[in-house]
């Protein structure tokens, strides 16, 4: 089952007006005239993790018994708060979640916030809430949408029991620039005023802008180009019947595809069949590998793979090593995850857990037909002349695996192992605890690899993309390895290799833009770094392109030798910590140990009660 806005009752459509009410303008609040007592506390960033750290504040005061007067300033650039701009609640339905709803949990349960009374995980409040006869159950998947009014619920519930000390303005507006001398200056899009705040937490999300990957013959960048999808109705002005590249074939080539097609009034019947509206642009996805990401079923509970207990001592056992020096990923890591990707895939396929019985059976297979985790992540397609009609085999086969699912399909199986280990890879990662050559190789040759892999869509989503091509609509017909050119003369690009060219006419850029402060892609993180409030990660001679914090989440930066009250949280923070899932309350959690922090500032007589963990 997906569930969707359409199954809510009209309860779910109360937070967002409660929100607004604390919505107000630069203009409004630096007219107020406020106590010389009151502790400013400043969040940028209104979706999911700003709203993390805000309950963890609001729980931390209120535990502590602290009266001070705070006055909590949140920043974001757009109304939406608490969902942000990914779980957005106008976008379409039709935008799905990757994982199924059990998954999700706005609440944190090891640390229970007891002053807001109903803390629903997603599959409880969809029950609550929902208006069919159906079952929900923790392995439904959900739209986005739905996601979104799920957490601007969660974020009502906050306000309603905000401790009587505390006040929060909502500030809508882009954050184009800060400055610090003793004190945090903010500047908005649009205002000419600034807001001052003590305490600053960036937890700014996808803020980072890809760099066009051609050259022209100009330095200004074509229109044709469209350097990301979202928000996704950006993807509207493109006319029909026109020829559209799109660079990747991640999740976000999913929801390009979806919207030009089912979102422009396109259907899928009953079959799967795909009938056209009409309205749709002709869609030639490709990408470096030219591999599209492979689906997956409901991952909840006992309905997933198991790693074995010597893979996990293994594996703590190079944690606790860590602790005296970095740790080689290719050479320590690598063969502890080939044995266990090994054992899952063949496994499986025998049907038996007995080692000896597994052995034996490789025995008699050549080096060369034994799964590797290099096999697993670069597999193979079949070559043939119609690479349109390769691709959509490859995509057919793989909706066949997961439907099967990984308790079954031995390549199921050792897809999830790496999904599986994510949290123990995290620990060896996370500030620079590999060697710098390993943290390259882990960040440039298998992260993408291992999304593509083992973190797919819905099964659902993938049928369309194969009836799509079914219907002619999505052709994958553009090479691997692929250079593009753009021609301002002819306007459009020239893609491909130097026996194959494809013209088309628009390029999407589907990937997800990762923070590279070395190349500027980020106009309000340059400027952070520019005034020395931020410094670049390095780890030995490699540059992952991120900020460099402290284990709580601060700067590393100082000014006049004091230390800067400016934290991060979420995505500004990937490339020192890793796998910092969106909706998670648990993963690369800072939020916690921030607010400890920011109790201690406000009142230095109070011991911090947090610190880091993933």
């Amino acid at each position: 089952m997906i569930w969707k806005k359409e199954h809510l009752s009209l309860a779910t459509l109360q937070a967002p007006d409660i929100i607004s009410q604390l919505m107000t303008t630069v203009k409004e609040v630096s007219s107020r005239n406020q106590q010389k007592a009151t502790k400013r506390i400043g969040i940028v960033g209104g979706g999911p993790k700003g709203m993390y750290a805000l309950e963890r504040l609001l729980h931390t005061l209120r535990q502590a018994g602290d009266e001070t007067a705070v006055h909590v300033l949140w920043f974001n650039e757009s109304p939406d708060f608490g969902s942000g701009n990914n779980y957005h609640v106008s976008q379409p339905d039709n935008l799905l979640i990757n994982y199924c709803i059990g998954n999700i949990d706005g609440w944190l349960r090891e640390d229970v916030n007891e002053q807001v009374q109903e803390q629903l995980s997603l599959t409880d409040w969809i029950r609550k809430y929902h208006t069919t006869d159906l079952e929900v159950v923790p392995t439904d998947f959900a739209s986005r949408a739905l996601v979104g009014c799920y957490l601007q619920d969660v974020l009502r519930q906050l306000l309603e029991a905000m401790p009587s000390n505390v006040s929060l303005s909502l500030i809508v507006g882009a954050v184009q620039d800060i400055g610090y001398s003793t004190e945090f200056k903010i500047s908005v899009a649009n205002s000419e005023e600034f807001i001052a705040v003590d305490y600053l937490l960036m937890a700014t999300g996808h803020c980072y802008e890809n760099v066009p990957p051609f050259k022209t013959s100009t330095e200004e960048i074509p229109k044709a180009y469209i350097a990301t999808a979202y928000p996704i109705n950006r993807l509207d002005a493109l006319p029909k019947g026109e020829s559209v590249a799109i660079m990747g074939l991640g999740l976000t080539f999913i929801d390009i595809c979806l919207h030009l097609t089912e979102g422009r009034g396109g259907v899928f019947d009953e079959s799967g069949r795909y009938i056209p509206s009409g309205e749709e642009p002709i869609l030639y996805p490709f990408s470096r590998s030219n591999l599209p990401i492979h689906p997956r079923g409901p991952v909840y509970g006992d309905a997933r793979y198991a790693i074995r207990a010597q893979t996990d001592q293994a594996l703590q056992a190079l944690v606790d090593v860590r602790e005296e020096r970095q740790i080689y990923f290719q050479q320590e890591v690598q063969p502890i995850i080939d044995d266990e990707i090994r054992f899952a895939y063949y496994s499986t396929l025998l049907g038996t857990t007995q080692e000896n019985q597994i052995q034996e059976y490789l025995d008699t297979l050549s080096d060369e037909a034994i799964l590797t985790f290099d096999r697993l992540l670069f597999p193979e397609v079949p070559t043939s002349k119609n690479r349109h009609l390769a691709t959509k085999t490859y995509i057919d086969q793989s909706i066949e695996r997961a439907e099967i699912g990984e308790l079954q399909d031995p390549f199921m199986a050792a897809a999830a192992v790496w999904r599986e280990l994510t949290p123990q890879i995290g620990q060896l990662y996370n500030f620079g605890g590999l060697t710098p050559e390993s943290h390259r190789y882990l960040d440039k040759q298998l992260w993408s690899a291992c999304c593509r892999t083992s973190f797919g869509p819905p099964i659902a989503n993938m049928r369309k993309i194969s009836a799509l091509a079914d219907a002619g609509i999505i052709q994958f017909k553009i090479p691997p390895q692929s250079h593009i050119s753009y021609d301002p003369t002819k306007q459009n690009f020239e893609i491909g290799t130097e026996g194959e060219q494809y013209t088309v006419s628009y390029l999407i850029d589907g990937r997800i833009a990762r923070s590279e402060l070395v190349r500027q892609n980020s106009a309000l993180y340059t400027r952070l770094a520019a005034k020395g409030m931020v410094d670049i990660f390095q780890n030995g001679d490699y540059q992952p392109g991120c900020i460099t914090i402290e284990q709580d989440g601060r700067t590393k930066s100082m000014v006049d030798g004091q230390e800067i009250p400016l934290y991060f949280y979420g995505t500004p923070t990937e490339g020192i910590l890793f796998d910092n899932d969106s909706l998670s309350r648990v993963r690369n959690n800072l939020a916690s140990p921030w607010a400890g922090r920011i109790l201690q500032l406000i009142n230095p007589h109070t011991h911090g009660i947090y610190a880091y963990h993933d």
